[in-house]
């Protein structure tokens, strides 16, 4: 069952994703001026993680960021 929290592995355990979801792009939308403004989205504090699964990467983004919000933002940043 997929209920939107980061997969868990050892990278995950090693940093505080508690009550963050992550969200699915398509791997050709996760360029490189895509990254930087997700990464230029990410509010002080927060942590993020990315992760390639065949033809989707999983953004995640810590409290007190919103990973919804952050990709938003950077689609608005790049005009997408």
């Amino acid at each position: 069952m997929d209920d939107g929290s980061p997969p868990r592995d050892n990278w995950t355990h090693a940093y505080d994703f508690s009550g963050a979801t992550r969200a699915w792009l398509q791997k050709d939308e996760f360029d490189g001026p895509m990254r930087g403004a997700i990464v230029a989205a990410i509010p002080e504090g927060a942590i993020h993680g990315f992760n390639i699964v065949g033809d989707r990467v999983w953004v995640c983004v810590s409290a007190p960021g919103d990973t919804e919000e952050v990709i938003r933002e950077a689609r608005r940043a790049l005009g997408r």
